[in-house]
């Protein structure tokens, strides 16, 4: 949902995926160059993600950077040791 509002919102010129893997969370960092959150309003699509991470146990963050551009975090929770048996 957040790579969809980067095509179909941001007019952004790039955007990075990083995906991180700790002991017990996986991150998904999603940021772009685009005009950011225009009066700080968020959709349904911003919502549902916010709403499936909570589900799991897991959170979703968005920033707006003062310079244009947004941030999107998801924090969700992974049990490594139950996926490698």
């Amino acid at each position: 949902e957040a790579l969809l509002n980067v095509v179909r919102h941001a007019a952004a010129s790039h955007c990075e995926v990083r995906l991180a893997i700790g002991d017990d969370q996986l991150e998904v960092d999603i940021i772009d160059d685009g005009r950011g959150l225009e009066g700080g309003s968020t959709g349904v699509g911003t919502r549902t993600m916010r709403e499936r991470a909570a589900e799991v146990g897991g959170e979703v963050t968005i920033e707006t950077d003062s310079a244009g551009g947004t941030r999107v975090l998801a924090r969700l929770p992974i049990d490594l040791a139950a996926a490698r048996a």
